[in-house]
C-alpha cells in the first residue's frame, strides 16, 4: 500500500512538472513604426492604450508572475550615438488590503519633460543611467529588454536595421566595379584621339584637309563620350 501511494505521489509530481514546462510565458511587445504603437500580448490580461509614440497596458496577475512584493523595473533604448531614445518601465504592485495586484507596463519613444511629469513616479527621467536601468542599442529588430518575474517585454524601434558588413563590402565592391567600367570607355577615347592627332601631324604633307579631317574626328569623339 505504501509503495502504491509513494508511485501515486511520484506520478502527480510528474505530471505537474510536464504541465509547468507547457505553460507559456506571459509577454508583451510593443512595436512603433513611424509615430504610431502597436501593442501584443500573450498570456495577458488588461488593456492597452496607445497614441503617438506612446503605449500603456494594465492588468492583473498572470500565471508565473509574482507578486509578493511590489517592484519596477526599467530599460532605456539608445541611439547609436547614445542618446536615449526609447523607455520601458514595468511596476508589479502588491496587493493593499483587498485591492488586487496589478500589473503597469509604460513604453515612452523620445520621451520630454512634460510627458515624464504626468506619468507615475516610478516612471524614470532626465538622462540614461545605465548604472541603474538596462540599456540597448537600438537595431531595428524585436529586441527583448526586460525578462523578470516570468515577465518577458519586447521593443522593437522604428531605426533601420544596420546592415551587415558583408553586405556594406558587397555594396563597396560594386560601386568600385561601376567606376572601373564608366572610366575605361573615356579613356579609350583618349587613347585613341591622341593616335589620331599623332597621326594628323605625320600627314603634314598632306596639307591642311587631312589636319583638319583628324581634328574634327576627335571633337567628335570627345562630344560623345
Amino acid at each position: 500500500m505504501i509503495k502504491g501511494q509513494a508511485g501515486k505521489s511520484l506520478l502527480m509530481v510528474a505530471c505537474a512538472l510536464l504541465w509547468a514546462n507547457h505553460v507559456k510565458a506571459a509577454s508583451i511587445s510593443f512595436i512603433e513604426q513611424g509615430s504610431s504603437v502597436s501593442i501584443t500580448t500573450t498570456d495577458l490580461k488588461g488593456t492597452a492604450i496607445t497614441g503617438s509614440e506612446f503605449g500603456w497596458f494594465t492588468g492583473g496577475p498572470y500565471t508565473g508572475g509574482d507578486f509578493s512584493t511590489t517592484a519596477t523595473v526599467v530599460a532605456r533604448l539608445l541611439e547609436n550615438g547614445g542618446a536615449s531614445s526609447d523607455v520601458v518601465a514595468v511596476h508589479w504592485q502588491t496587493a493593499l488590503l483587498s485591492a488586487q495586484a496589478s500589473l503597469d507596463i509604460v513604453f515612452l519613444s523620445d520621451p520630454g519633460p512634460v510627458t515624464i511629469a504626468s506619468l507615475p513616479s516610478w516612471v524614470p527621467s532626465g538622462p540614461p543611467d545605465c548604472a541603474l536601468y538596462s540599456c540597448f542599442i537600438e537595431d531595428g529588430t524585436l529586441q527583448t529588454v526586460i525578462n523578470f518575474r516570468g515577465l518577458t517585454v519586447n521593443v522593437q524601434s522604428d531605426v533601420a536595421a544596420v546592415p551587415e558588413p558583408a553586405s556594406l563590402l558587397l555594396l563597396g565592391g560594386g560601386l568600385i566595379g561601376l567606376g572601373i567600367v564608366w572610366r575605361r570607355p573615356a579613356r579609350a577615347i583618349k587613347v585613341a584621339c591622341g593616335v589620331k592627332k599623332a597621326s594628323a601631324r605625320r600627314q603634314c604633307g598632306g596639307g591642311s584637309r587631312a589636319r583638319s579631317r583628324a581634328a574634327s574626328n576627335c571633337a567628335g569623339h570627345a562630344h560623345s563620350s
